[in-house]
């Protein structure tokens, strides 16, 4: 199946997965995800439909034994590596879905050279105050919701060191359940016993590392051309912000899937292969 990574280099666990054109998948930088983004729904969706897809795990998670720095910083030169370590040389279109596309984002901006286009699904605003200003999840919930409050404090816990495995897990369960608008097809997760007494993940950091980034300022900087999907009923990358994102990248796309949530590519896979088709492949 290709999920085991095709070499580790200097402790960076990297895989290549399927024929046909090629494209870079990053991975989620934070610790949610349920396992190495190549065994996952959106790069299995890309590999049966034709796609050549190269990913790694960031350092400290799955199979990447290298020391993790936690940082957008870190994410572009594992891109870096990771292309170079398959020998992809020429630009090659980048993908990135939530957090992932938030990292894809920064790496068109600082490597335009290895990018020959943009895909970004379900793009963040950012973190911090932006989330507040486009209503991105727990923000979409009203101020006296109880998972508002459930997820900026088991947030807050993970980010500063104070959370367990189990904290991570229900984090990651209650953010699965808001993000579908079919709640059949939302990742299970499951709180073992013991996890209150594991550490979680040390990429929990990251949402303290990016808390001051912000992404719709810099868009007018993006010098590829760029297609943004984004679900009608996403909360936790608001449609808002891919629209605020197409009015400010010169050379945008947008596309709307009206009975998604926050992953078009698991509830509607056909069309999502269509868009990423005409866009990549020009077809």
């Amino acid at each position: 199946m290709g999920t085991e990574p095709v070499l580790v280099h200097d402790g960076l666990a990297v895989y290549q997965r399927g024929d046909g054109s090629p494209v870079l998948l990053m991975p989620y930088p934070h610790a949610s995800g349920g396992g190495p983004m190549v065994g996952g729904s959106l790069a299995t969706l890309l590999v049966d439909n034709g796609y050549q897809v190269t990913t790694f795990d960031p350092p400290g998670q799955y199979r990447s034994t290298r020391p993790s720095r936690v940082g957008l910083d870190e994410m572009v030169d594992c891109a870096v590596e990771a292309l170079d370590s398959m020998g992809l040389t020429s630009p090659v279109p980048v993908l990135g879905h939530s957090m992932s596309a938030l990292c894809a984002f920064f790496v068109t901006l600082a490597r335009p050279g290895r990018v020959s286009r943009l895909v970004l699904v379900g793009t963040p605003p950012g973190s911090g105050a932006a989330l507040v200003r486009y209503r991105a999840m727990p923000f979409h919930w009203r101020p006296w919701h109880p998972d508002l409050w459930r997820m900026v404090i088991w947030g807050l816990l993970l980010a500063t060191g104070h959370g367990s495995l189990a904290t991570h897990k229900k984090l990651d369960a209650l953010s699965n359940r808001a993000n579908f608008v079919d709640p059949d097809l939302a990742p299970r997760v499951v709180v073992e016993p013991g996890d209150d007494r594991r550490a979680p993940p040390p990429r929990d950091r990251w949402w303290l590392a990016v808390r001051r980034v912000r992404l719709v300022p810099l868009a007018r900087e993006l010098p590829r051309p760029t297609l943004l999907i984004v679900g009608r009923h996403d909360p936790q990358t608001p449609l808002a912000v891919s629209k605020a994102l197409h009015d400010r990248i010169p050379d945008s796309r947008l596309c709307v899937f009206e009975r998604s949530g926050h992953a078009p590519f698991v509830e509607e896979p056909e069309r999502f292969v269509r868009v990423l088709d005409g866009f990549v492949l020009g077809a």
